[in-house]
């Protein structure tokens, strides 16, 4: 069941697509009106530091749970081969089965390598108050990379424990396919980190810039979930926003039962300034020789900077219960 957004009936692929696109010129995608402004205090530095050595910890015992899981589910696909190989023939179905358990596996193993290290690293920094992205980023690839280090020399430390074995679909024969290296094995473990790198890439930056902060009082931002909106209300917002009639915004928010638009007020308990985002959201369902497909779009469509005597309102308006 969907929390957010409301989920319209279109005819085929060419009709969603119309769908979001007419949501699009209601509700246009915006950036965001926060960005981190860059500043690397020496106290966000140490704490980028201990972020990514936890990071590296936490990403590769990450791996190694996730490749454990994928290894385990590719063996029982090969002795499911193997059985069926033992009664005369092959199903092709079969194969890519197995084909495509090892490939959503790797990439779960290194992109959730990727991605823990990374988010680890950014949070962690904000402990030291950090605002700069490219900081985070580039301890989060070391982290990455540690991690993925980890991660690739298990394999062969564990086949070299393991007797080999003339049967590739034993458990030792399974661990030699895995642990001796060849080529193939190198290009995977390449692919790998490349693909760790981008989600690491990923998680540091939105992790960062999810950390409003005030410059001027030098603290975080607290984040209040508003009322839920819909397509239309959120229309209504967008135009106050404009011009600035935050009682007309207020009334509306409080009054509206809508969920077509997630807002989220951030701001600073000291002065009293923050932000206002908005991400809608939308679904569209078809019926394809497949059967039922359901394709779902978010963007953030509001977007602004808000004076204390424009947050202070909304921030008296209750939080949102979803």
């Amino acid at each position: 069941m969907r929390t957010w957004g409301t989920e319209v009936s279109v005819a085929d692929e060419a009709g969603s697509r119309a769908h979001f696109d007419a949501l699009a010129r209601r509700l246009p995608a915006v950036p965001s009106a926060y960005h981190p402004s860059g500043a690397l205090p020496f106290t966000g530095l140490l704490a980028l530091l201990v972020g990514g050595a936890l990071g590296a910890v936490l990403g590769a015992a990450t791996g190694l749970v996730l490749a454990a899981v994928s290894l385990g589910l590719f063996s029982l696909m090969a002795l499911l081969i193997a059985v069926i190989a033992a009664c005369g023939f092959v199903a092709c179905i079969t194969l890519v089965w197995g084909l495509g358990v090892a490939v959503v596996g790797g990439g779960l193993t290194f992109g959730g390598l990727g991605w823990v290290a990374a988010w680890t690293t950014a949070r962690v920094g904000k402990l030291g108050k950090n605002r700069n992205v490219t900081a985070a980023v580039v301890i989060a690839f070391a982290a990455t990379f540690v991690a993925w280090s980890v991660v690739a020399s298990v394999p062969p430390i564990v086949a070299s424990f393991v007797p080999p074995s003339s049967d590739d679909f034993s458990l030792n024969g399974l661990v030699h396919i895995f642990g001796d290296y060849g080529w193939f094995h190198v290009v995977v473990l390449i692919v790998g980190l490349l693909f760790a790198f981008v989600m690491a890439f990923v998680g540091a930056e939105d992790e960062v810039k999810s950390q409003t902060f005030c410059e001027p009082c030098g603290a975080f931002m607290t984040t209040k979930r508003l009322p839920a909106m819909s397509l239309v209300v959120a229309e209504q917002v967008a135009r106050s926003l404009a011009v600035r009639d935050m009682i007309a915004i207020v009334d509306v928010l409080a009054s509206d039962t809508g969920s077509d638009v997630e807002p989220t007020l951030h701001r600073c308990a000291r002065c009293g300034a923050g932000y206002l985002d908005g991400r809608l959201w939308a679904h569209a369902k078809y019926v394809d020789s497949k059967g039922d497909k359901i394709v779902d779009r978010d963007w953030l469509a509001i977007s602004t900077q808000l004076r204390p005597e424009h947050a202070l309102p909304l921030s008296r308006l209750p939080d949102r219960k979803d």
